[in-house]
């Protein structure tokens, strides 16, 4: 699609406000999540095939069906996705889907790749599903239920139930996967743990976790029976398919059961078997970041002491903990070369100075990947960065940062050119002589940024997810360590989050702008190899057939789903008020795309600008990957069915475009420049012929909140009305939340600009009407910040309603809950500025 451009405007009158960097300071490493030849055009059509199916399916009567706020939040959204390794010998996904609020682990496995239910959890009650891991046969699965306790060590409990929640790792068989329906009985589960995290399996019936910084191991042992024996028969791949999902179901509900009993359907006891635990390893720090080595000896870790971390392995059979080449630095990321006899992790040096929080960092002593050979820990460095661009460290979504290849090649991230992309270096000590740039060969090259990655099938490289040729989209890709690219999907829907099974076919979720979130698998047929490279030392074409994508989405998903009647979003790019580029998603009223394909004089309608949190996030063209992003993109489709122009913003310090762009100078605590760019979306709104200037409304969570708050406060004359989500009000209160070291009295000038950069500073100019919502166990932004803000809204008589959900965390868990807020949010904007 040939983007909107649009010419700069007329900038607002702003009153000045100082800008100054803060100090740059260490990133934190990522946290875990929980790669050129086009293909034919039979294999393109074959991938895009299911999306359309499922836009056809859903089409018939859509014209006639109204679009509401529970149609459109009606379809289950898929998330956590995981596969089977390589050991199982079977290829099979498991995932978790949320179904209005009630959220299970579905399954599904070659060749039929039928949706079957591991859970039968049947209450909307915000326990999220999470953790998945596949045994190494296949056979087990194990996931955590419940979320992370906030500072006060209380789970989430969304539904003010009187006896708290817990969060609970469960084990539970995954043999019954590609039964033949979604009826019938779950596989029967086993508690394992209450407040066990990272969950790892040592073998099919020993698992690893941690819990109050130990690490702890369970075994399943018969009574009779040596400890570690195998207690399943029929987990091997071999009986997957034999085994039926006829397990033992005492209850098909535990909603109706109020007892303290948390057990889901389908659990039972285990009068038959004992449960084997010991604790394996206590050790200073905070533990964290497990991998296991490839012969499932040895346990790799991460132990962080505060002012530096350690990577360390474990030998679970002589329990000899080594620290692999320890320094005062901070190590992390971990990963087992595929002997298991090496150990490559990243180093980024120690800064003792206050790390930048919310404000650019474009530089930073330069971070290195170090190997180390796991019986000594003698260690050398093999890659660092350069100075300058790329010198602070920038990750991508995945298990591994590193990928270790077959060929002895390390596969990482870097943006030594601006854009956040793959490498490759030799897992050998570099030359003194040489410089990082002549070590590191680029693997995606290009003005777009690699973000989700996993490890290909055959070692040789990794398939991943990107914006290339595709700006505002994401679809899959993969490559190899010598740099060879593939493209493995096409089209105009958004495809993302791959995860890849034993054969080489590739699960993910894919969606468009009209047809929501769906599980996907990309089957394969296999890889050949033609030719040799002009090194001489490897294939020079890689050919690889695809049959194409099969949705995994029970039957019936998208029944009623009025994919027909929503707007397919466009892409418009336009001018900040200071000139920069802004990408932006259009979601048009059906009355103003008629009028412009007929010709006609539009009649004006109202206008929402709706602004992402993060504010490391990018919306795209299609359905979002995240849930709190999926549900406001439907929110920006119902409101466009409701007669509304809905003008979704990609500010600056978002992901997707680049260092300088996510790096913006002066944005943040260090002076809001990206309110340049909310100010230029509204000019933009204003000067379009079917919106009405007066009725320009803004609304946004988190940092969209605190940008929706900015902008009333700021540009009252110009945003008549918003709707302010958990935002940020004064970025010292949020900051401390953030790093509890931060004191303000002890950095009075950088204090000062964040206040000034905050709403909180311009509470008097404030004219406009705003809800703001919000829930009182929010782990990110205090709900002080807005009782503060009421409080002040008060004292200046500045019109404000309030939604307040108790016991609510940030992301809202509850699907009640975001059905009232939207419903809430609709009714507030439609009184304010419908007339």
């Amino acid at each position: 699609m040939t983007p909107t451009r649009f010419p700069s405007a007329a900038k607002l009158p702003l009153r000045p406000t100082r800008s100054r960097r803060l100090d740059l300071g260490a990133l934190p490493l990522p946290r875990r999540r929980a790669s050129r030849r086009g293909l034919p055009l039979t294999a393109v059509l074959a991938l895009a095939l299911p999306l359309a199916l499922a836009l056809t399916s859903t089409a018939t009567g859509a014209q006639t069906r109204a679009v509401t706020l529970e149609r459109l939040l009606a379809p289950p959204f898929p998330s956590d996705m995981v596969a089977a390794p390589a050991s199982a010998g079977v290829d099979r996904l498991a995932w978790v889907s949320n179904d209005e609020g009630v959220r299970n682990i579905l399954c599904a496995q070659a060749p039929e790749w039928n949706p079957t239910p591991l859970t039968r959890y049947g209450d909307d009650d915000g326990q999220e599903i999470t953790s998945l891991v596949f045994s190494p046969d296949g056979g087990r699965l194990v996931f955590l239920r419940g979320g992370p306790p906030n500072r006060a060590g209380e789970i989430p409990n969304p539904t003010s139930h009187p006896e708290g929640a817990q969060r609970t790792l469960w084990l539970v068989s995954a043999t019954s996967c590609g039964g033949p329906t979604m009826q019938g009985a779950a596989p029967s589960l086993e508690e394992i743990s209450d407040g066990a995290t990272s969950p790892l399996f040592e073998s099919s019936d020993s698992l690893l976790y941690l819990q109050a910084g130990k690490l702890h191991r369970v075994r399943e042992v018969r009574p009779g029976t040596s400890a570690g024996a195998s207690v399943d028969a029929a987990a091997s791949p071999g009986a997957a398919r034999a085994e039926s999902s006829a397990s033992s179901d005492d209850s098909s509900d535990d909603s109706s059961d109020d007892s303290s009993d948390d057990s889901p359907a389908g659990s039972s006891s285990q009068e038959d078997r004992e449960l084997e635990r010991e604790v394996l390893l206590s050790a200073r720090g905070a533990l964290a970041d497990l991998a296991i080595s490839p012969d499932r000896q040895k346990i790799a870790l991460v132990s962080d002491r505060g002012t530096h971390s350690y990577v360390g392995v474990f030998d679970l059979a002589s329990r000899e903990l080594r620290w692999m080449d320890p320094s005062v630095d901070r190590d992390g990321a971990p990963a087992f070369s595929p002997d298991g006899e090496q150990i490559a992790f990243l180093r980024l040096p120690t800064r003792n100075r206050l790390p930048e929080i919310f404000g650019p960092v474009r530089e930073a002593p330069p971070w290195s990947i170090r190997v180390a050979d796991v019986a000594s820990g003698r260690g050398a460095e093999v890659w660092r960065a350069q100075d300058g661009v790329g010198s602070a460290y920038r990750g991508v979504v995945a298990d591994r940062q590193i990928a270790w290849t077959s060929d002895g090649h390390l596969i990482f991230p870097w943006e030594g050119d601006g854009w956040t992309h793959l490498y490759s270096v030799r897992a050998t000590r570099r030359h003194a002589e040489a410089s990082a740039g002549d070590l590191a060969r680029p693997l995606t090259p290009g003005d777009f940024e690699v973000e989700y990655v996993a490890p290909s099938a055959d070692g040789s490289g990794v398939v991943f997810s990107s914006n290339q040729n595709d700006i505002d989209r994401r679809h899959l890709w993969q490559v190899d360590a010598a740099g060879r690219l593939t493209q493995l999907t096409h089209g105009n829907g958004v495809e993302n989050v791959p995860v890849v099974l034993p054969s080489g076919a590739i699960g993910y979720v894919g969606a468009t702008g009209r047809v929501p979130l769906q599980p996907f698998v990309l089957l394969s047929e296999g890889d050949t190899f033609t030719g040799t490279n002009a090194a001489g030392d490897g294939p020079a074409e890689r050919r690889i057939r695809w049959r194409g994508s099969r949705v995994l989405s029970p039957a019936g998903a998208l029944d009623g789903y009025p994919s027909a009647a929503l707007a397919e979003p466009q892409q418009v790019i336009f001018p900040a008020s200071d000139g920069l580029e802004i990408h932006g998603q259009l979601f048009l009223p059906p009355s103003a795309s008629s009028a412009a394909a007929a010709g006609g004089e539009p009649r004006r309608h109202p206008a929402l600008i709706f602004l992402h949190g993060g504010s490391r996030r990018h919306m795209m063209l299609g359905f979002h990957y995240s849930s709190y992003y999926h549900n406001t993109f439907t929110f920006n489709q119902f409101m466009a069915s409701q007669g509304w122009v809905v003008l979704s913003v990609n500010y600056r310090s978002g992901i997707g475009y680049g260092m300088e762009f996510r790096e913006a100078l002066d944005y943040g605590a260090t002076g809001a420049s990206e309110l340049q760019d909310v100010l230029g979306a509204g000019l933009y709104l204003r000067a379009r012929p079917d919106v009405d200037p007066e009725r320009i409304a803004l609304y946004g969570g988190s940092y969209g909140g605190y940008l929706t708050a900015l902008g009333l406060a700021r540009a009252s004359e110009l945003f008549a009305a918003g709707v302010d989500i958990h935002g940020v009000h004064d970025w010292n209160r949020t900051i401390q939340n953030f790093l509890p070291s931060y004191d303000p009295l002890e950095v009075p000038e950088q204090a000062r600009l964040a206040f000034e950069s905050s709403p909180l500073a311009h509470v008097e100019d404030w004219r406009s009407p705003v809800l703001l919502i919000h829930g009182d166990d929010d782990r990110n932004v205090p709900f002080a910040e807005t009782t503060e803000l009421v409080e002040k809204l008060r004292e200046h008589g500045v019109h404000h309603e309030i939604l307040v959900f108790p016991d609510e965390v940030h992301g809202f868990l509850r699907h009640a809950t975001w059905l009232e807020l939207f419903e809430r949010s609709a009714e507030f904007l439609q009184r304010q500025l419908e007339r």
